[in-house]
């Protein structure tokens, strides 16, 4: 719906295709999902009744509400200072966050999943339960943004251009997004985390309040750091703000999450962290003869893309399988289960 109401209607309405598009897509979303709802649910009936205990629920998502303001609320302040900036920079940044989000929204799937399981674990008061799904949870997300993030530093002037470049959008706004990319890219572990962690608070009522302090100092970085550097870097300085912000958001909230939610092991996570993050900074190593060898032959974009991909996840999880870390050995086996097998008389 979205796509189709760009190319049928943007010569006709130009940019407000693509709004009309993203509102016809979201009614097209809605529609697909509505048998499936009423027959597992049923049709929804309107009261104009006060439920109490709607509004017990109502006042329990307020905390929720405000971490969420708090926590989206850097990205307002960047693109105010952003407006002070030369023309194209917001445009630059929307680019180069959309691109940095995509695959951590890949990797958070993860925790949506098992969210469910950290709910009923932490309502029948089993801790030690909650402790291993949520230090599992920070394993995996971990262990699929790490070489992702090393992908997009590596890699940043060829996915921009080839996804971007072209019409208005010049080889100057490649450079300058790609340098803006690499930037936001420090802070995707840290988004990663930050949606793992934040359903550990939200299990507990008597904890739902203290995301708000993290976000809070969260957001006073950000801030720090935008001015700081806006005047001489630019969008590159709101950039390193929004990733010195998050990183500093989800430091707070694993510490408050330790002290009074669940208190995962330091000590194994340190050891995790340490193994995955040395295989993908080595394997990003290894990927970098491709952008050499792109100089030097003249590799078209997309080739240089895939290769380059390729070598850094082979690389990622041999060196994973090597370093003992049990997640790249799930994620393999996974991926063999996946496979479509044959079988033979």
């Amino acid at each position: 719906g979205i796509l189709g109401s760009i190319v049928l209607l943007h010569e006709r309405l130009g940019i407000y295709s693509a709004a009309f598009g993203l509102a016809f897509g979201s009614a097209l979303m809605l529609l697909v999902q509505a048998p499936t709802f009423v027959r597992k649910v049923g049709v929804p009936r309107l009261s104009f009744k006060l439920d109490l205990a709607l509004r017990q629920e109502f006042l329990t998502v307020i905390p929720i509400m405000a971490f969420m303001l708090g926590r989206h609320a850097q990205v307002y302040i960047e693109r105010f200072l952003g407006s002070f900036l030369e023309p194209g920079a917001i445009s630059q940044l929307n680019y180069a966050t959309r691109l940095a989000q995509f695959p951590m929204s890949a990797a958070i799937t993860v925790a949506l999943v098992s969210f469910p399981a950290v709910a009923r674990a932490a309502a029948a008061r089993r801790a030690e339960d909650v402790e291993e799904i949520v230090e599992s949870n920070m394993k995996m997300v971990s262990t699929l943004i790490l070489p992702a993030t090393m992908f997009l530093i590596v890699f940043a002037p060829e996915l921009v251009s080839f996804l971007f470049e072209g019409g208005a959008f010049t080889a100057e706004d490649t450079i300058a997004t790609a340098s803006i990319l690499r930037i936001y890219s420090l802070g995707l572990l840290a988004q990663t985390l930050i949606f793992v962690i934040i359903r550990a608070f939200f299990t507990n009522r008597a904890s739902l309040w203290l995301p708000i302090k993290a976000a809070s100092i969260g957001l006073a970085v950000t801030v720090a750091v935008d001015l700081a550097l806006v005047r001489n870097l630019g969008a590159e300085g709101l950039a390193a703000g929004n990733a010195a912000g998050i990183t500093v958001m989800a430091l707070v909230l694993i510490w408050n999450m330790k002290r009074r939610v669940v208190n995962v092991s330091s000590r194994r996570l340190a050891s995790f962290f340490v193994r995955a993050f040395g295989a993908a900074l080595l394997a990003g190593c290894c990927a970098l003869p491709v952008v050499l060898l792109e100089g030097l032959t003249r590799l078209p974009g997309p080739a240089a893309l895939l290769l380059g991909g390729t070598v850094l996840g082979l690389a990622y999880l041999f060196l994973g399988r090597l370093l003992k870390i049990e997640e790249v050995a799930e994620l393999q086996n996974w991926a063999k289960r996946m496979m479509p097998t044959r079988g033979y008389k």
